[in-house]
């Protein structure tokens, strides 16, 4: 599992192939520990803003 940043809820990492987890970022809920990512669903965020700037950049 990890924790999505966009959504912020814990999505299992099978649940879609378009997703990003990172190595080194990390969210504790109820005193564990889950790696942060991204996954892929249409909302936009301030994530996808951000990548959209570095792609741009």
């Amino acid at each position: 599992m990890y924790y999505c940043i966009q959504c912020n809820e814990l999505h299992l990492r099978s649940e879609s192939e378009q997703k990003h987890i990172f190595n080194s970022g990390f969210h504790y809920i109820d005193s564990n520990l889950y790696h942060a990512g991204v996954c892929n669903n249409d909302r936009e965020c301030d994530c996808d803003v951000f990548e959209k700037q570095l792609a741009t950049a």
